[in-house]
């Protein structure tokens, strides 16, 4: 079976581990995979635009839907963009005044300021979800980061210590190269000779 959609990564799974009977522990591995996806990764396809926006009377601004992490904020004053800085949720709140924001803190749900006015920003939203997408960007690109990350979750509910050893060492080695991949295509550009 290919490993390009949901169907085809959970049935390639069950003839990897040579068993039938894991279907429903199969899918719970897949969703498990993902949350390590989730907590490890930060790529450019995971990047959301936060189009600007203006913060609330109660000094916030709603996170979107699949929200995962700041990437950056910035207040928007003209053509202009002033960068914001992370500060702990007790700071935010004691600068809360009608100053132009400086600061930003993470709440629940929502982006918490220290101040009014404009933002925007780069967020990371998490990876679509196999089982209700059927597939997305990671798996298109990376089916064996999906292949070995379930097959170490599954070998953990099978008690297999041999194979999680050896499918969590290819999960991690694959996660790690997709970000170190990630990293250095971001940080790369056309070399500048000065004279």
């Amino acid at each position: 079976m290919a490993l390009t959609t949901y169907a085809g990564l959970t049935a390639s799974v069950a003839d990897w581990l040579h068993r039938t009977d894991l279907t429903t522990v199969i899918a719970d591995c897949v969703v498990l995979a993902e949350e390590k996806f989730n907590r490890r990764l930060r790529t450019r396809q995971q990047e959301l635009v936060l189009a600007d926006t203006a913060i609330d009377a109660s000094y916030q601004i709603a996170l979107p839907t699949y929200f995962l992490a700041v990437k950056q904020l910035w207040r928007v004053s003209g053509t202009e963009k002033y960068a914001l800085e992370a500060k702990p949720l007790e700071f935010v709140a004691g600068q809360q005044t009608g100053d132009l924001a400086s600061v930003y803190s993470i709440r629940s749900s929502v982006l918490e300021f220290g101040g009014t006015g404009t933002v925007g920003g780069i967020l990371y939203r998490t990876i679509p979800d196999l089982a209700t997408n059927s597939t997305n960007w990671l798996l298109s690109a990376h089916p064996s980061a999906y292949l070995y990350a379930t097959l170490a979750e599954a070998a953990v509910y099978t008690r297999d210590t041999e194979a999680l050893a050896i499918w969590s060492q290819q999960a991690d080695a694959k996660i790690a190269e997709i970000q170190r991949t990630e990293n250095r295509d971001e940080m790369s550009g056309p070399v500048r000779v000065r004279v």
